[in-house]
């Protein structure tokens, strides 16, 4: 294995992601070229100080712990009965959205009908209309006799 190589994979191999024959090649590489060796103990002491160190709480942590929980679970129990009508509310509101979107699609089909009524009847109504207009002349004509 060259230098070139080895320096390339030295974060790889400190963070043990290398496949095991490639491992195998840099530990046998680090025992016999003490310039790849001085680079790999420089990478190695560096990341090291840079490891987070996992903290373990104290004792009186460990001792409230439990008492802490129980103060939860009680704090939620309390809630219990908003819990049991959520899905209760959920589902008035969701009966009472279904009928409100059915009567407004009921009004908005009675209005395409109507409509299409109109649309399709267009000629009839306006002969409707002008028989009307004629039915209240006629009427007018019988009132001014009426009175003469």
């Amino acid at each position: 294995m060259r230098c070139r190589d080895a320096e390339k994979d030295l974060l790889l191999y400190y963070y043990e992601e290398l496949d095991p024959s490639a491992t195998e090649e840099i530990k046998r590489h680090l025992e016999t070229c003490s310039r790849c060796l001085y680079s790999w103990e420089k990478i190695r002491t560096s990341l090291d100080k840079l490891k987070i160190k996992e903290h373990e709480p104290a004792d009186a942590y460990w001792n409230n712990y439990l008492e802490k929980v129980y103060e939860k679970i009680e704090a939620k129990g309390s809630k219990k009965y908003f819990v049991v009508l959520k899905p209760a509310i959920v589902y008035v509101f969701a009966i009472i959205l279904v009928i409100i979107t059915g009567i407004g699609g009921f009004k908005v089909y009675e209005k395409k009908q109507e409509d299409a009524f109109v649309t399709k009847n267009h000629e009839m109504i306006k002969d409707l209309e002008l028989l009307e207009n004629l039915e209240i002349l006629q009427d007018l004509e019988e009132i001014e006799n009426i009175k003469t």
